[in-house]
């Protein structure tokens, strides 16, 4: 396995996933990562960029977002999330928000219900796009028509950002399409958490083949700070357990985790863990998610 060079900070890699397989969802195409020395930034070398179509042959955003109820601990977790996404832009409720890679169009319909108007999607998996249609969204067919619907106030790429093949370049493209002050607002999972780090290949964070870049801080600031991203600058970056239990239900679900024993033990970790870390993610930036956000600068 060779040495590829980062491509945020071009430093130096060691090899740290090896043709680790698809563990969600069985595709057969295996990728070799490797983890920045100086960033951290895992990334798979090489991308094999005319097979990623068929990654997605099946998928989760597929499915039809429904309006059940979710568990207790479901929800909170989700209000979570919500909370810090309105933390970070201003009252933008009557003008544009982007959702890009809006999957089934779960997250617009959250935001429809509290209270933004003009909302708009987009996916490059066409299945995706139609069932995000029916929450009544503005889905568009491709991304040649998306700055027709901007400028946008706000653009969000919720676990997004790690499937792309040149994040920068998306990244401008997409930060073209925001008015001045506008605001690019990312979720992705973060390598340095505490279960990417002790549970090693089976933390569910990697989703090997389709998650080409797995970030951390460092990574995210680099990125910042190529010539391809000098339109926008960083506000601000944080890590979130807001999906600390998903991630870690997801991550042991094999073996002894899958019986009645197993399940009981693993519950009653993941409650007591996502407890503690919550509070030490309060300090130290340890938590499953990286949330960052970019502004557009004035012209």
């Amino acid at each position: 396995m060779h040495s590829a060079p980062c491509p945020f900070c071009r430093a130096p890699s060691d090899p740290v996933l090896r043709q680790r397989p698809d563990y969600e969802y069985g595709i057969q195409v295996q990728l070799d990562y490797h983890r920045c020395r100086a960033c951290g930034l895992v990334f798979a070398d090489p991308i094999p960029v005319a097979d990623i179509p068929s990654f997605y042959a099946s998928y989760s955003t597929h499915g039809q977002h429904t309006q059940r109820k979710l568990p207790l601990l479901a929800r909170a977790s989700r209000g979570v999330m919500l909370r810090e996404f309105e933390s970070l832009v201003p009252s933008h409720k009557d003008e544009p928000v982007l959702d890009f890679g809006c999957g089934d169009g779960s997250f617009l319909a959250e935001l429809r219900e509290r209270g933004y108007t003009r909302l708009a999607g987009y996916d490059f998996d066409p299945q995706a796009r139609k069932a995000a249609r029916l929450v009544g969204a503005q889905v568009a067919e491709s991304e040649e028509d998306l700055p027709a619907l901007g400028p946008f106030a706000v653009i969000t790429l919720n676990h997004v950002i790690e499937h792309m093949v040149d994040p920068p370049r998306d990244l401008a493209r997409l930060g073209s399409m925001l008015r001045p002050g506008g605001r690019l607002v990312i979720r992705t999972p973060n390598a340095r958490s505490v279960l990417s780090r002790s549970l090693g290949p089976a933390w569910r964070g990697w989703e090997t083949p389709r998650h080409l870049h797995v970030f951390t801080p460092a990574s995210v600031q680099a990125m910042a700070r190529l010539p391809a991203l000098s339109d926008l600058a960083m506000k601000r970056v944080f890590t979130s357990e807001s999906m600390y239990l998903g991630i870690f239900h997801e991550s042991l679900r094999n073996g002894f985790w899958r019986h009645p024993a197993g399940k009981l033990a693993r519950h009653a970790a993941a409650l007591v863990s996502w407890a503690g870390l919550t509070a030490v993610n309060a300090f130290a930036p340890v938590g499953e998610e990286l949330v960052v956000a970019f502004e557009r600068r004035a012209a």
